[in-house]
């Protein structure tokens, strides 16, 4: 029960919390002689409880954590994908520096290996092993920029180190 005011407001306070849910609200008007008015049913009125307000911020939070979630996996796999090239491009430097190499110590053999040696021979194998020298230091050169760009790309051992810090 309730009492309106001189322009017909009213204003009604249940007793106890009403779960999340459709109602409708029922009015039926009362007289100062106790004269009873027909019935007067409201639309429906949907009420969301502190439940559904629980659910909806879970919901929230689980979207995030989902999202979170396939961006760093997603990032991850960025990051393998290019410290994979830069693996093979590595190998494939080692290589070509090794064969480089081989031929040029196996020329550098061939001119000392005999009888007789020459000045035409000491000239070509002195070259031969300024460039082997030369090459090795190149060889050096990449393979080590080769690996620390590798390492840029290694999540793993980057989350490991914070986590030692």
């Amino acid at each position: 029960k309730t009492n309106s005011d001189a322009q017909g407001n009213w204003v009604a306070k249940f007793s106890q919390l009403l779960k999340s849910g459709k109602y409708y609200v029922e009015a039926v008007a009362q007289d100062e002689d106790g004269l009873l008015s027909l019935p007067v049913r409201s639309e429906p009125i949907n009420i969301n409880g502190p439940f559904a307000f629980i659910i909806g911020i879970f919901s929230f939070l689980v979207i995030i954590l989902l999202v979170g979630f396939v961006g760093g996996w997603y990032a991850s796999k960025l990051a393998e994908i290019k410290r994979y090239r830069r693996i093979l491009i590595s190998q494939r430097d080692i290589v070509a520096s090794y064969n480089i190499l081989k031929n040029d110590v196996a020329k550098a053999l061939k001119n000392l290996n005999g009888d007789q040696i020459g000045e035409g021979k000491i000239s070509e194998t002195i070259f031969l092993l300024k460039r082997i020298s030369e090459n090795l230091e190149k060889m050096n050169e990449y393979v080590v920029k080769g690996i620390k760009v590798i390492s840029k790309y290694d999540i793993i051992s980057k989350i490991e180190n914070k986590r030692k810090s």
